[in-house]
């Protein structure tokens, strides 16, 4: 079980991954949910403007605005030991994102949800008597419309 900065839950999430076979390296799943940040964006328009014979220019402020909203998430993962498998692994996986709500990040347009597909590479490193967890890494976001570079990392507690 361990915390999430962006991976998978596109902001802050919680995790729990396992293996299927029992041990720290092997195929196993990663589910969780997370909530994606509050996203603004403010842009001007300029027009000039034309009243009988004077000319004036005009601003119009534009004002958009999307709330927090919640992301769940799953996917398979194959974690590879390292030299040293009880200290140091390497994780690949891939899995899905479906995120409540409109997300300008990796979708152009506003819709009730975003599904995103998710690739990841990252390392693994367990300390403290091996009962705790640092991983980093990097991930591709595909959407309908983009690829979007992530990056992916996490600190928990190994059970």
């Amino acid at each position: 079980m361990y915390g999430t900065l962006l991976g998978p839950s596109c902001g802050i999430g919680v995790n729990y991954d396992t293996r299927f076979n029992g041990k720290r390296t092997g195929l196993g799943m990663r589910i969780g949910a997370g909530i994606v940040p509050r996203y603004e964006e403010t842009w001007y328009s300029y027009k000039r403007v034309t009243a009988g014979r004077t000319i004036r220019d005009s601003t119009i402020t534009h004002h958009f605005s999307v709330p927090d909203r919640p992301t769940l998430f799953g996917g398979i993962n194959y974690v590879f030991a390292l030299p040293n498998p009880d200290r140091n692994c390497l994780e690949v996986g891939g899995g899905m994102t479906y995120m409540f709500g409109d997300s300008l990040w990796f979708e152009e347009g506003a819709s009730d949800r975003t599904t995103l597909g998710w690739l990841s590479i990252a390392g693994r490193r367990h300390f403290i008597n091996k009962h705790f967890m640092f991983r980093m890494g990097a991930m591709l976001m595909f959407s309908s419309k983009n690829i979007t570079p992530n990056l992916d990392t996490g600190f928990g507690y190994c059970f």
